[in-house]
């Protein structure tokens, strides 16, 4: 088993709960906006409410009140959908005859404190099932889905069923896939398992994987390095 990480790039990472700069809080603690608190949104949401509380604020008053009021009624929607997956229920056991299971303790610290961490492994080690547990245990997952992406839908389908088994969550609520014509997702999904293709096509819907946990609300876990090969090729060679 190698852990491998990229010592020279530039960590964007923010610890929680300091997602917003000084002047941003400033300007969002105004009226409503005081509500607006990273640490109670998804990532997603709160970028989303945030842009639109912003042109809010520079409407007149006397033609806001309706905008002011359907922004409040979407923020308390944000908020139930946060503290829905806050009370989400899940077991995290590992397998101690699984290679990776002995090299626990030193990925969840890589994961907490590096951008970039590569997870080499034979096949069998245990890198599609533990993995995603891993990132539950570093803390991600709690602002938006971690994306586990595999090349094949039997594939994607097969390893959320065995996750959320292993998690002893039914499938669907902590951990969920997305597929062709079928999203076995919902708001309170933690793990989110798809191909190659969907994360694509999400890439191209929005621009970037939005929805995804990290800083800005995204991390993905591609298990093989010929996956990641074949999205850059399917993408016209642009690294992602």
């Amino acid at each position: 088993m190698r852990i491998l990480f990229y010592r020279d790039c530039e960590i964007v990472r923010y610890p929680m709960g300091t997602i917003m700069s000084s002047a941003d809080g400033d300007g969002e603690r105004k009226g409503k906006g005081e509500r607006l608190h990273p640490n109670r949104l998804l990532r997603h949401d709160y970028h989303r409410l945030r842009r639109q509380w912003a042109r809010i604020e520079r409407m007149p008053v006397q033609r806001s009140g309706v905008d002011r009021e359907r922004w409040s009624s979407a923020l308390d929607a944000a908020i139930s959908r946060f503290e829905a997956r806050e009370q989400a229920k899940y077991v995290i056991e590992y397998d101690p005859e699984l290679p990776i299971s002995r090299y626990r303790d030193e990925i969840i610290d890589l994961i907490q404190n590096r951008q970039v961490v590569v997870v080499c492994g034979e096949t069998g080690s245990g890198k599609s099932t533990q993995l995603p547990k891993l990132c539950l245990e570093a803390g991600l997952g709690r602002y938006g889905w971690i994306g586990h992406t595999q090349p094949r839908r039997l594939a994607a389908r097969s390893i959320a069923t065995r996750l959320a088994e292993e998690l002893e969550s039914p499938l669907g609520q902590v951990v969920g896939y997305k597929v062709r014509f079928n999203d076995q997702t919902q708001s309170t999904t933690l793990v989110k398992l798809m191909t190659d293709g969907v994360l694509l096509t999400e890439i191209d819907e929005t621009g970037a994987t939005a929805p995804h946990s990290s800083s800005r609300g995204r991390r993905l876990c591609i298990k093989q390095g010929a996956d990641r090969r074949g999205i850059q090729q399917t993408y016209e060679g642009q690294p992602l």
